[in-house]
């Protein structure tokens, strides 16, 4: 099966508060948190989605929320979705 990813980004400084949110957001969507970069200025989380509905909907419900968004795209094959709550 092919996952679907998107990438937030967020200024510093960082709240775990912001990203707990995100994270909740992308709950309802069997999102997951595929990867967090930390650079100086900024925080951007990658994260997969096991169907293309699921990702492009959490897409849009972030970016309604103001965040900044891009890079959706196919992303890989990920077998194991019922392991993401």
């Amino acid at each position: 099966m092919t996952s679907y990813c998107f990438e937030v980004w967020y200024k510093k400084p960082e709240s775990a508060e912001t990203e707990n949110q995100i994270m909740e957001w992308v709950k309802p969507f069997r999102g997951r948190l595929d990867y967090r970069e930390d650079n100086n200025k900024a925080i951007c989380l990658t994260l997969e989605f096991p169907d293309y509905e699921s990702a492009h909907a959490a897409y849009h419900l972030i970016h309604s929320k103001e965040f900044h968004v891009e890079s959706f795209c196919a992303y890989g094959e990920y077998e194991n979705w019922e392991d993401v709550n």
